[in-house]
């Protein structure tokens, strides 16, 4: 599912409020583009733009960007971080044979 700042924007349900709109707008982006997640966007969006409701906003998100984004993206994350905790788990050992090797190796003084 590829789904653009732009698009979900758009999706946006017309708001009254121009301060409910820019703080919608600017989770949005947030979320979809520099990939925060849903809680800590809302919440940067209801520090920059005082007077908003964070329920309120929250309602948007989940009208303009689908369930299925976020169940991708925890997908994604998911085999990402595996992969990344073995890379550093291969590495480790790694380290740890080569330096097991020269403990054994060195003659004790």
């Amino acid at each position: 599912m590829n789904i653009t700042t732009r698009n979900a924007q758009r999706s946006v349900p017309f708001a009254t409020d121009i301060n409910t709109k820019r703080a919608v707008n600017l989770a949005i982006w947030l979320i979809i583009d520099k990939r925060w997640t849903k809680k800590n966007a809302i919440n940067k969006a209801v520090e920059k733009n005082k007077g908003t409701k964070k329920i309120r906003i929250q309602e948007i998100i989940n009208i303009a960007i689908p369930a299925e984004f976020f169940a991708m993206r925890r997908a994604e994350g998911a085999i990402s971080s595996g992969v990344a905790r073995r890379m550093v788990d291969e590495r480790m050992s790694a380290k740890y044979s080569e330096s097991h090797i020269k403990d054994i190796m060195e003659p004790e003084k």
